[in-house]
């Protein structure tokens, strides 16, 4: 068993992973500023309700518009968040359909498409995947990746 190439491909990682982690770190910044600004307010003043889809624009900006209505006032808001709200993906919305809208309880023209809980659990997800993809999956494909493009450099490509 050659053992010299496994401990060069466990070097490289290390050497790759200080990249990676601070890439990591931008990226939790701007998740963590998308829950503060976004979704926190509705965390700790908002309330569920049901709204209806009016219409989408899934092919292009997977956004859609929605209306909701709080103590007789109906209200319209728009997300383009496509489906990290909890509602669903956005091709899969048409008009009519029910969705949960968040609201704020003082401020009942604010809005947030699904729930606060659906928008918590896809932001944990990305950063999930945003570590896995940073400090697992890019140092691999970049060991395998930069001796092929090496080859063609020196091939005159």
């Amino acid at each position: 068993m050659n053992t010299s190439g496994f401990r060069r491909f466990i070097a490289y990682c290390a050497s790759e992973w200080l990249f990676a982690r601070w890439l990591w770190s931008l990226v939790s910044i701007i998740v963590l500023a998308i829950w503060l600004f976004h979704v926190a307010p509705f965390a700790s003043g908002g309330a569920v309700t049901k709204g209806y889809v009016l219409e989408t624009r899934c092919h292009r900006s997977f956004s859609y518009r929605y209306e909701y209505e709080v103590g007789g006032q109906t209200y319209t808001g728009r997300t383009t968040a496509g489906g990290m709200s909890g509602n669903g993906p956005c091709t899969l919305l048409t008009a009519g359909i029910p969705i949960y809208v968040t609201y704020l309880v003082e401020k009942p023209e604010k809005s947030l498409s699904g729930t606060v809980h659906a928008w918590t659990l896809g932001l944990m997800y990305s950063w999930g995947m945003t570590i896995f993809l940073l400090l697992f999956a890019l140092p691999v494909a970049r060991y395998f990746v930069r001796p092929w493009h090496a080859r063609r450099r020196t091939a005159g490509y």
